[in-house]
C-alpha cells in the first residue's frame, strides 16, 4: 500500500513537471537559472488558513528550468530561513504551490495554494496559506507540495554548495530521516 501511495504521488509529481516542462520555451543557457521545489510529508493538515506538513522530510529537492537542468537537495530549514531574502523573496511576492495527495478513502487530491509566512517546528512546518483552485480538503495522506519558481533562489541553492546532495550521486530522498531540528 504505502509503495503505490509513494508510486501515486512520483505519478502525479511527474506530471505537474512535464507539464511545466512542456509550456516553456527554450532559453538561452546565459539566461538566468529559477528553481522549483519539492517537498514531501507523511500528512498535510488544512486548518485555519494554516497548512500543516507533518512527518515532512528533513531536505527539500530542488530542480531548476531547463535548459540549466540542475538538481540537488538541501535542508528545509535553509528554504525557511532564505524565505525572505532577496528583492524578489517569496515573502513579497509568495509563491503558488500544487498541494497533491489522497484522501482517507484513497481518491487522489489537488489544490492550487499560495504559501506564506512558514514556520520550521519539532517534526512539522506550516505555512500560512490561501487556496487558488480547488477545494479545502482537510487532512491530506501522502502529500506533496511543490512550490513555484523563483530566480533568486540561485542564491539559496549556490549559498549552501549549490545543493546538499545531488540526486544520482547516492541519495534519494527516502534516505533522510523526517523533520525533528
Amino acid at each position: 500500500m504505502k509503495t503505490s501511495v509513494r508510486l501515486f504521488g512520483t505519478a502525479i509529481i511527474a506530471s505537474v513537471i512535464a507539464t511545466t516542462v512542456a509550456a516553456q520555451t527554450s532559453e538561452d543557457k546565459n539566461g538566468p537559472e529559477s528553481f522549483l521545489f519539492v517537498q514531501h510529508a507523511d500528512k498535510a493538515t488544512l486548518a485555519d488558513e494554516t497548512l500543516t506538513l507533518t512527518g515532512s522530510d528533513r531536505h527539500i529537492i530542488v530542480f531548476s528550468d531547463r535548459p540549466h537542468r540542475a538538481s540537488g537537495m538541501i535542508p528545509v530549514a535553509e528554504l525557511v530561513k532564505h524565505w525572505s531574502e532577496g528583492e524578489d523573496s517569496f515573502a513579497s511576492d509568495p509563491p503558488n504551490a500544487a498541494l497533491v495527495g489522497q484522501l482517507d478513502d484513497g481518491k487522489p487530491v489537488s489544490l492550487i495554494v499560495e504559501l506564506s509566512e512558514p514556520v520550521l517546528s519539532e517534526g512539522s512546518i506550516s505555512y500560512q496559506y490561501s487556496i487558488i483552485e480547488g477545494e479545502d480538503q482537510g487532512d491530506i495522506k501522502n502529500p506533496y507540495v511543490v512550490i513555484d519558481t523563483s530566480f533568486l533562489d540561485v542564491k539559496l541553492v549556490n549559498s549552501i554548495g549549490a545543493a546538499t546532495q545531488l540526486l544520482g550521486m547516492g541519495g534519494s530522498q527516502s534516505d533522510f530521516e523526517p523533520v525533528s531540528d
